[in-house]
């Protein structure tokens, strides 16, 4: 193993960071780790054999893309090379870690149980109310969220760019989500019990979504302006950003 040394600071990500450059400084070793990972027979007996607890993390954290941009914004200045250098790595070659069964397998234990879950959302109520700017009307809502036992949550005033905005990014995290289903799913192990009723729901968004358009026709607003972004946008970005 070897011996730990300071990058970013923090002891746990210096570790993983530390042995996954060593990983990629000894290619036989590396050549071992990423032949593994392409034998989706293997075990994560077989997986841990070349690459111990503290790789697998960083090799993990880093095959998503979000999160390496996030951990590259995160670190100081003088630790971006060898983070650049980590994700390199993984990039070219550990790509699919996170899809190999075993690993999601792993993973798949250390999930949350549904009834242990907090602050699930299941009903929403809303209020319609107006913002007055420069003697015009703004549509606005006061929207409250409540839980499965009825017990308040959250509440929030939106005015309809706010409601678009969350609309449009909810949308983009459950495009996400399908996404990383992908090796769920090979594994057998995503549960589809709800997957019809969550694909009539995006049938009904679609259907008030029309709609809305014809609405927005009637009251003057010009759609030609509206063409959609093909950026895939990150769902988390700032609205202000966007």
């Amino acid at each position: 193993m070897p011996e730990g040394k300071e990058i970013t600071g923090i002891d746990q990500l210096d570790q993983g960071l530390t042995e996954l450059l060593a990983l990629g400084d000894d290619p036989p070793r590396l050549a071992a780790a990423k032949a593994v990972i392409a034998d989706e027979e293997a075990s994560l007996g077989k997986l841990k054999s070349v690459m111990n607890d503290a790789v697998i993390r960083i090799s993990l954290a880093l095959s998503d893309p979000e999160n390496a941009q996030a951990l590259m914004e995160q670190v100081p200045e003088s630790a971006r090379p060898s983070v650049e250098k980590a994700i390199e790595i993984v990039r070219e070659n550990l790509a699919g870690i996170e899809k190999h069964p075993a690993i999601v397998r792993k993973l798949a234990k250390r999930t949350e149980h549904r009834e242990d879950l907090k602050n699930r959302i299941s009903r929403v109520k809303w209020e319609p109310l107006w913002q007055e700017y420069k003697n015009k009307l703004t549509p606005t809502a006061r929207v409250s969220f409540f839980d499965e036992q009825g017990e308040f949550v959250l509440d929030s005033t939106l005015d309809w760019d706010d409601l678009a905005f969350l609309m449009r990014s909810f949308a983009r995290i459950l495009v996400r989500l399908g996404q990383k289903c992908e090796p769920i799913a090979k594994a057998g192990l995503l549960d589809l019990s709800d997957a019809e009723q969550m694909m009539t729901r995006v049938a009904e968004t679609r259907s008030s979504l029309d709609k809305l358009v014809s609405i927005a026709s009637i009251l003057g607003v010009d759609l030609s302006k509206s063409e959609a972004s093909q950026a895939d946008d990150d769902p988390s970005e700032p609205k202000d950003n966007q």
